[in-house]
């Protein structure tokens, strides 16, 4: 990858890591003001947003802390969504008992509001789960749960939804013909509301299905017929990504190399114009493997190569993300510190005169404003005792997220892979 457009997608990335950094350090700030409970929640909320997708275990927290005010104040609805977010944490870490547990509780609370429209979406959440662990029987009866429910709905886009999902489960247990039944329902209802986009999706599943049957001229057909449409939309660089691998990888299916080497890098020129790297990656490992099914080991190994370079270059510039996340809390914990020990000062300057006062009072006077004085000092430092700790604990969560990368980045590259 050419270094100089490395580094313009990792100084994109590190100045929109700082702004986000910012944003939530002012919503930090309202929160230290903020009194009523309703408010706070929000505010919780809206942090534990920010950070379910790069630190879900710190999201985690801010859930927490809005499940709590919301069952202090009596809000379902609150508690439900919060167990919910919870939930969806707990499953990027792979903690699929925690994630299941924090789902059922969200279902029960949807199902005595009867709030159908979030209890489909929170069913398939709980499909999600099982198939993570190829637990597939439970995943039909959850997918097969919520398809109930929205049927009575009719709403369209969730039908889609649940209709698509069901079929890409299918097809990842090798039941190819019914994965097909319900991936051709769901773009038939894509073409009814004509959603381009879904339309697209479905197309892509339809060919990797035809792909995985082995049947790749038909595979090719429907890859080709949703590349047309995704380049009429706008600012769909990712889309046509991964439409380009997924020819790639028909093509070196069935051994037609000089298509297939056209088609990937298509998909990396594309893959760069998005900012994706693990797309990036995709192809490189989809080349290496297909020069090594010809023999071909010169190329095999400079594309594995290539691959295990921008492998590094992810994890580094996660680890600069973490970092700056990192450095922003310090600040607002350093910033914390400084206005305790600015207070600590005027009290300081304040007792002093209160000695004073109280030397001209007496002995007596005087013990008792020196106590007085060495309370409220010991008060201080216990406080930013407490802080420092706070600060090492952010440090730990790193080291954490940095040991769970690796199951992170395999689950990226099966996604795309399949």
């Amino acid at each position: 990858m050419n270094k100089f457009i490395l580094a313009a997608i990792l100084m994109l990335a590190s100045i929109k890591i700082v702004a986000q950094a910012k944003q939530v350090d002012s919503l930090l700030r309202v929160l230290e003001t903020e009194t009523a409970d309703s408010n706070k929640i929000r505010l919780y909320n809206r942090i534990g947003n920010y950070y379910m997708y790069n630190n879900p275990g710190k999201a985690i927290q801010y859930f927490e802390n809005a499940l709590s005010l919301a069952k202090v104040i009596n809000k379902p609805l609150a508690i439900a969504n919060n167990h919910y977010s919870i939930g969806f944490c707990y499953l990027s870490k792979g903690d699929y008992d925690e994630s299941l547990k924090n789902y059922l509780e969200s279902v029960k609370i949807y199902e005595s509001l009867k709030d159908s429209f979030r209890l489909s979406n929170a069913l398939m959440s709980i499909a999600n789960v099982y198939s993570s662990n190829k637990d597939f029987k439970n995943t039909n009866d959850y997918h097969n749960r919520a398809l109930q429910i929205i049927e009575t709905l009719k709403d369209s886009i969730q039908l889609f939804s649940i209709l698509d999902s069901k079929g890409t489960v299918l097809d990842q247990q090798k039941q190819y013909d019914s994965a097909l039944a319900y991936l051709q329902k769901s773009y038939n209802i894509a073409e009814a509301i004509k959603d381009n986009y879904s339309i697209i999706g479905s197309l892509s599943n339809i060919g990797l299905t035809y792909k995985h049957k082995e049947k790749t001229d038909l595979a090719l057909q429907y890859f080709e017929k949703a590349l047309e449409l995704a380049k009429k939309e706008e600012d769909m660089p990712d889309r046509l990504a991964a439409l380009y691998n997924n020819i790639g990888a028909a093509n070196a299916q069935a051994g037609n190399i000089t298509q297939a080497k056209i088609a990937f890098n298509k998909s990396i020129e594309y893959g760069k114009s998005a900012g994706s790297i693990p797309l990036e990656m995709e192809n490189y490992r989809n080349l290496s493997d297909m020069y090594g099914n010809v023999k071909d080991y010169a190329q095999q190994t400079f594309f594995l190569k290539k691959y295990y370079t921008l492998k590094d270059s992810l994890f580094t510039t996660d680890n600069k993300n973490q970092l700056t996340e990192l450095e922003a809390d310090y600040k607002i914990e350093k910033k914390n510190t400084e206005i305790v020990k600015k207070e600590g000062e005027v009290e300081k300057g304040k007792n002093q005169r209160n000695l004073f006062i109280l030397l001209s009072g007496g002995m007596v006077s005087l013990l008792g404003g020196l106590s007085f004085f060495y309370s409220r000092i010991k008060n201080k430092n216990t406080l930013l005792a407490q802080q420092n700790i706070q600060i090492n604990k952010q440090k730990d969560e790193l080291q954490t997220l940095n040991g769970v990368k690796d199951r992170l980045f395999s689950i990226i590259s099966h996604d795309l892979r399949n």
